[in-house]
């Protein structure tokens, strides 16, 4: 019981003033090496006190974020443990169409619009994690000049 009362302390500092997950909270007390069962009970603890909430968590990280397309912002919260059923919901927070043009304008910002340009702000918006349909539909709002000089 002490273990537990310790272990929870530990991961209430962890804690700290900003919001953490199920699994950054567990993955942080089992590298610590306690036991799987203490760990359980600290979290069950910690999100009976709501001290834990991975939905919560998703909405703040999306609101964060915003810059960032809704596949990439997936991909991170799953990294960090929060459940598909836990972001679904958010995702009418990020219009994938406008912060993609938002990223094409601040890329093209000092930039003449060649298609060497475009081919280099193509890459960099599928790195970010857009979909091609919202690229070229963000495309359309630039012109690009030909190279057939």
């Amino acid at each position: 019981e002490s273990c537990e009362i310790i272990a929870y302390n530990l991961a209430i500092k962890y804690l700290g003033n900003r919001l953490k997950t199920e699994k950054q909270i567990s993955d942080y007390l089992i590298k610590k090496n306690y036991e799987k069962y203490v760990v359980e009970k600290v979290v069950k603890k910690l999100k009976d006190y709501s001290l834990i909430n991975d939905k919560n968590y998703a909405e703040s990280y999306i609101h964060a974020n915003k810059n960032f397309s809704i596949n990439k912002l997936k991909q991170k919260l799953h990294s960090f443990g929060v459940s598909s059923n836990d972001f679904e919901c958010l995702e009418n927070l990020v219009d994938d169409n406008e912060s993609c043009v938002k990223h094409c304008e601040k890329f093209l910002k000092n930039k003449l619009p060649t298609l060497q340009t475009k081919d280099k702000l193509i890459r960099r918006l599928l790195g970010m994690g857009y979909s091609w349909e919202t690229i070229k539909s963000s495309l359309k709002n630039f012109d690009f000049e030909s190279e057939e000089n």
